[in-house]
């Protein structure tokens, strides 16, 4: 199992560009390589985050390897994360109106890039008024709402659970066929994202958010919401269904 958080890497290891622009690290058996938007070998330029994460009895990489997972008055922030061709496309995160304690469960698959892309929190009232363009996945909203921030999909034996600390205004986005053309050429990789919402923000003021990507062998949903149970915990003051 490995955690990545967005606001440190708990984890050791060493750049391995000649200008730290990317890093290899490793915790027990699992390996990831973490990098800004330089070009590493096979990944592409401008998309930095987690660009590989393995381990000695996965099959292959969660994320593709050309790209990385974790990219008016409202500043927003969107992280793309290209998933590795999964049998099952879907996330799923807890509907609008249920807790940890009393779960009811949403799957979250989109029929086409675009369409429906964006799910809100349920107290998220922002409304955003976009103006030209479209096909963006944070312009088309869902009505789906989420009640906790946290949601995971499967790649193979195993799960990627994205679980956000309380605070930020944090919307999750999905595509079919976001990562593009999977290696075998008959399917597309998704897109699992998510978006950090600013409402009213101030120059020079700084924002941000807190997160964990675990990665772990599927156990089941209640393994899931304990994973999601134990990082709310970590902030005092809030309980973990809040």
């Amino acid at each position: 199992m490995i955690y990545i958080a967005a606001t440190m890497v708990v984890l050791c290891g060493a750049p391995l560009g000649a200008d730290a622009d990317y890093g290899a690290f490793s915790v027990s058996r699992m390996q990831c390589v973490i990098g800004n938007n330089a070009a590493a070998g096979a990944h592409r330029a401008g998309y930095n985050g987690v660009f590989q994460l393995t381990a000695p009895d996965a099959s292959k990489n969660a994320f593709v390897p050309l790209y990385a997972g974790l990219a008016g008055n409202v500043l927003g922030v969107f992280w793309a994360s290209y998933i590795n061709a999964p049998l099952d496309k879907s996330i799923y995160f807890l509907s609008e109106g249920s807790s940890l304690d009393a779960p009811q469960w949403a799957q979250y698959c989109t029929l086409k890039h675009g369409r429906d892309s964006t799910v809100r929190g349920e107290n998220d009232a922002v409304e955003i008024a976009f103006e030209g363009g479209s096909g963006a996945l944070f312009q088309s909203v869902a009505p789906l709402r989420y009640s906790e921030p946290f949601f995971y999909g499967r790649v193979d034996d195993r799960v990627l659970i994205f679980i956000f600390a309380p605070g930020p205004i944090i919307r999750f986005s999905h595509s079919p066929t976001g990562g593009g053309l999977a290696e075998s050429g008959d399917a597309h990789n998704p897109a699992w994202d998510f978006q950090l919402i600013v409402p009213d923000y101030e120059v020079g003021k700084e924002y941000g958010l807190t997160m964990r990507l675990v990665c772990k062998p599927w156990s089941g949903r209640d393994d899931v919401i304990e994973e999601a149970r134990q990082f709310r915990a970590s902030f005092p003051g809030i309980s973990a269904s809040g």
